[in-house]
């Protein structure tokens, strides 16, 4: 179970920093509008 929690988190902290960025640009695609 321990391999499973190792395997899933880099894919889980990965979407999350995607997310991030996309919301970042998102804010500046805005801004300049």
């Amino acid at each position: 179970f321990i391999s499973q929690k190792v395997c899933i988190a880099p894919v889980f902290a990965s979407l999350w920093a995607l997310y991030f960025s996309l919301f970042q640009v998102g804010q500046v695609f805005v801004q300049n509008n």
